[in-house]
């Protein structure tokens, strides 16, 4: 085994001296121990680890052998948000568009709420990063407000306990219905550990306050 990198779907961030890893085919966050941490952080530095170290590695699940050049596994390296747009009322002049953005909202939230919850992680992942594959980069963020008071009115008809993922998923899949390719990502934090999910379009958090996101180290993020 000449080195390990990161198995897909599978991200970590370094938090408190701690690593924390989510691994989206196991559906859950977990921790390895101390001196893996030292293996992984060694191999980020690009230095060499022992074959004896690349095996323990390998059997968290978390890593696979690969030819790749030692430090080929990296933490998150995405863009940190920096502003959010979670509008609630403007945009709603045009009320024949804004009906028209409602109902795609609601059909994508009925589904990732009602449907997709039955599914793995990774299955529901997979559905709503299909769609966003379909997404464009040129849609104006002038034009997003529209989107978003939209899509927040259709979410009052759904429960509001545990509904940071599915409205994520669902907010994810309709903006790609809608031309805006965004990021999906997930961070976590510590003491107490819980995790989040978010939107995201560059630097800018779509949907949800950017000082509720702030508490959050991103783990993984999507396209």
């Amino acid at each position: 085994m000449n080195a390990v990198i990161l198995k897909p779907r599978v991200g970590y961030c370094d938090i408190g001296d701690r690593l924390v890893f989510l691994d989206v085919d196991r559906d859950r966050y977990l921790m390895i121990a101390p001196e893996l941490e030292m293996a992984v952080r060694e191999l980020v530095a690009g230095r060499v680890v022992d074959a004896k170290g690349l095996e323990a590695l390998a059997a968290t699940g978390l890593f696979i052998s690969s030819h790749a050049a030692a430090g080929s596994s990296h933490p998150f390296s995405g863009i940190r948000p920096t502003r959010a747009l979670c509008d609630r009322a403007e945009g709603t002049s045009d009320k024949l568009a804004f009906g028209a953005h409602y109902v795609a909202a609601f059909l994508c939230l009925a589904f990732f709420h009602l449907v997709a919850r039955y599914c793995p992680l990774r299955m529901r992942i997979f559905l709503t990063t299909s769609l966003a594959r379909s997404g464009e980069k040129a849609l104006l963020l002038s034009k997003i407000p529209v989107l978003l008071a939209a899509f927040h009115s259709a979410t009052l008809l759904f429960p509001r306990k545990d509904r940071c993922l599915p409205d994520a998923l669902a907010l994810h899949a309709y903006l790609a219905l809608c031309k805006l390719r965004t990021t999906l990502v997930f961070g976590v934090q510590l003491e107490p550990f819980q995790a989040h999910c978010w939107v995201q379009h560059e630097d800018v958090v779509l949907g949800q306050d950017i000082e509720t996101v702030r508490a959050f180290l991103p783990v993984l993020a999507l396209p």
